[in-house]
């Protein structure tokens, strides 16, 4: 059933399940990680109502990146611009966690900041190594910028301030690296096998083109002089042959008749696209 709803899905998004390789995973990777997100933000939504009372700056701020993940999954549906929504979602994400932790003044202490380190992974799963490696460095800018702003409005209740923010700041920052690291290797791994599959996937249909076109030269080149030979089997019938010439004039008939209908067949054999299944 499950299955089922998903292929329905992807109809809606026109997200053709035999289309390349390549854009089915990352059209596929968008919306799993957008719909991810909207529970996960839902369920936070609910914590901080009993943290934060009815309605807060961070129920807006949450409730309207929702609304933004949403409608670029419903965009997949018109355009599957993938460095577009790598981007979309990247600044998204960063400005996000900039706006509940810069303006509060929570810094470093911001609960959202293993969001930043999810950035680079989503540029690989979606874009590539470049944009990866530059959703890494935009992350480890903001990482040092939220620091900044903890060490410019130190919290009393901490006795050895600083030094707990720093170390804070280099184990996100450890965490950040480790995480552009995979998603580098994981985009550049992945993509080449992708254009791999799509160079193969192309050789096999101009194959499939040559022997279609083979295929329809071949019947064409072969009726002919056939025609001819099953005319003159039937000229030579109404002549006066004896039995035996009569039976094997039969026999050259009906042999022809046969390979006319295996020509006729092979004509009228409708083309079939290559498709390429990964299991």
């Amino acid at each position: 059933m499950l299955r089922r709803w998903l292929d329905q899905y992807e109809r809606f998004l026109r997200i053709d399940p035999d289309g390349p390789t390549g854009v089915v995973v990352r059209a596929r990777a968008i919306y799993a990680f957008g719909w991810s997100f909207v529970i996960v933000q839902t369920a936070n939504i609910f914590v901080m109502t009993q943290t934060y009372g009815p309605w807060s700056r961070y129920h807006l701020i949450s409730a309207a990146v929702c609304v933004a993940i949403v409608t670029s999954i419903i965009a997949l549906r018109f355009t599957k611009a993938f460095t577009g929504y790598a981007i979309f979602h990247l600044v998204l994400m960063l400005s996000g966690v900039y706006l509940s932790a810069g303006p509060s003044e929570a810094g470093i202490n911001s609960s959202l900041m293993p969001f930043i380190i999810l950035a680079p992974l989503i540029c690989g799963f979606v874009s590539g190594p470049r944009l990866t490696l530059l959703a890494g460095v935009i992350s480890a800018a903001l990482i040092w910028m939220l620091y900044g702003i903890s060490v410019r409005n130190p919290d009393p209740m901490w006795d050895v301030y600083d030094a707990k923010m720093l170390e804070r700041a280099c184990q996100a920052t450890y965490a950040l690296i480790m995480g552009t690291v995979v998603g580098c290797a994981f985009s550049a791994s992945i993509f080449h096998a992708f254009e791999k599959l799509e160079g193969a996937r192309r050789r096999a249909e101009r194959a499939e083109d040559a022997k279609a076109r083979f295929l329809a030269t071949m019947s064409h080149e072969l009726r002919t002089p056939l025609n001819g030979v099953l005319g003159l089997t039937q000229s030579l019938q109404t002549t006066g042959l004896n039995d035996e010439q009569s039976h094997l004039v039969r026999t050259i008939g009906s042999s022809g008749d046969a390979l006319l209908a295996i020509l006729n067949d092979i004509g009228a054999m409708p083309r079939r696209d290559f498709r390429l299944v990964l299991v």
